[in-house]
């Protein structure tokens, strides 16, 4: 079975979008009632209900989540908890650096209504259009990278800024460490 035909493609693109739409209710719904809403679980519900849907056309949480993964064994652990923790947490991360950063938040948010409204969701087509939101999502995946030590992978020998890098080498490049370096990140 291939993933990413275009049918495929366009039938995830549903099942995010209707596992945001539940997830923006539920925010709405406790912000009215000016209530603290658990981010981290939610968006860990979110990232875990928009895999299971994907992979098993069944939407698993709570209780019911942990019973299916129990069942299915640590292998089955290892890809739901860590692919869906990943995106979990850069999305944690990318809403803390909004908290602290109002101002930009604000100027997100003008450029959000200005291209797609308020009444209606950001649709894949309006992410071309959303400059702004582009750019901050790209410096925070730089600040902030999924995955802090990059995947050592050496072909052949390389020179690189003087450093002589023989064939099949283990090398390991802290993309966390470039993405604070102001000589890299500009």
């Amino acid at each position: 079975m291939e993933l990413f035909t275009a049918r495929r493609v366009t039938f995830f693109t549903k099942i995010i979008r209707d596992e945001l739409w539940d997830l923006t209710a539920e925010l709405s719904k406790a912000s009215k009632a000016d209530q603290p809403v658990p981010l981290r679980g939610k968006l860990r519900s979110l990232s875990f209900n928009v895999m299971t849907r994907i992979l098993m056309n069944k939407t698993y949480f709570g209780s019911k989540a942990s019973a299916m993964i129990q069942r299915r064994g640590s292998l089955w652990r290892t890809y739901f908890f860590g692919g869906s923790e990943t995106s979990s947490t850069v999305i944690e991360w990318a809403m803390a650096e909004l908290l602290h950063n109002p101002e930009w938040m604000e100027k997100l948010q003008q450029e959000i209504e200005s291209v797609v409204g308020r009444d209606r969701m950001v649709e894949e087509s309006d992410l071309a259009k959303l400059e702004l939101v582009n750019a901050v999502i790209k410096r925070h995946f730089v600040s902030h990278p999924p995955l802090p030590l990059m995947i050592p992978h050496v072909p052949g020998a390389s020179n690189s800024r003087r450093l002589e890098i023989p064939a099949k080498a283990t090398v390991v490049i802290n993309a966390y460490a470039i993405g604070r370096d102001s000589q890299v990140a500009k």
